[in-house]
């Protein structure tokens, strides 16, 4: 029985290649994006085969890309499928589903090691951090960063996926982190998915708590930062909140 991880045996046969051009694809594919270091002129496609080069070893890889873009729509729309319905796709089994999964998850982790001695002294620099973690999501999550005396980052953690607003179990997960982290001051963040970053009333309401919340532990609130779906919001700088 063909071993489910192996992509391999699930992928459609390919067609013979005396010639090697298949293999002189992927390599010319890969030396392009080498030589430029970067993605800048790739289709979607392109960039989708080149990835699946590593699970998929021995099979041309430009069909099934295209089969997952006009499933899911776009590049994003593939990263951000569901599991179960990557490896309902012909040629993509566990391997490859895997790795398609893994691909988006490694930004907020790279971004946080590259900038790991950061000093987070404005608000545009604690949005893009926010944003490595919270643009393209389908649903609204509850993010935390902790820093400490210098302005450094300590961590930036997931508080809670659904609805922000001021539920007990979100304010105790929120506190565990800080208290935990020890830290000296944070910003916090959530999203707007498919939908702009003006503040609702629950939250700027919620930020009030949260704000007087960490007074109380003499840790300091530095932001609440919205990540709409093509536009971010800093509450510290919004005019529908005054900061005190």
């Amino acid at each position: 029985m063909a071993n489910k991880t192996d992509d391999s045996a699930k992928a459609p046969k390919s067609k013979k290649d005396p010639e090697g051009l298949h293999e002189g694809h992927r390599e010319r594919l890969k030396k392009r994006f080498l030589d430029a270091n970067s993605f800048e002129g790739f289709e979607e496609h392109q960039i989708l085969e080149l990835i699946l080069f590593y699970s998929i070893p021995r099979i041309d890889t430009n069909e099934i890309a295209h089969v997952l873009l006009n499933k899911f729509g776009s590049l994003s729309g593939v990263f951000d499928a569901d599991y179960e319905e990557l490896v309902k796709i012909k040629g993509i089994s566990m391997n490859s589903a895997t790795l398609l999964k893994m691909i988006p998850r490694l930004i907020p982790v790279y971004y946080n090691s590259r900038n790991k001695d950061t000093v987070y002294n404005d608000s545009k620099r604690i949005t893009d951090m926010f944003k490595a973690h919270l643009t393209g999501l389908d649903h609204e999550e509850l993010w935390v960063a902790c820093f400490n005396g210098k302005l450094e980052l300590i961590t930036c953690q997931l508080v809670s996926k659904g609805v922000v607003n001021g539920a007990d179990v979100q304010t105790r997960r929120l506190m565990e982190i800080v208290m935990k982290a020890k830290a000296v001051s944070i910003a916090v963040a959530h999203n707007h998915p498919k939908g702009n970053a003006v503040p609702s009333s629950e939250d700027m309401a919620f930020t009030r708590d949260i704000k007087r919340d960490m007074e109380r532990v003499q840790v300091s609130l530095l932001d609440h930062i919205i990540i709409g779906d093509n536009d971010t919001h800093s509450l510290r700088l919004s005019p529908y909140m005054f900061w005190e």
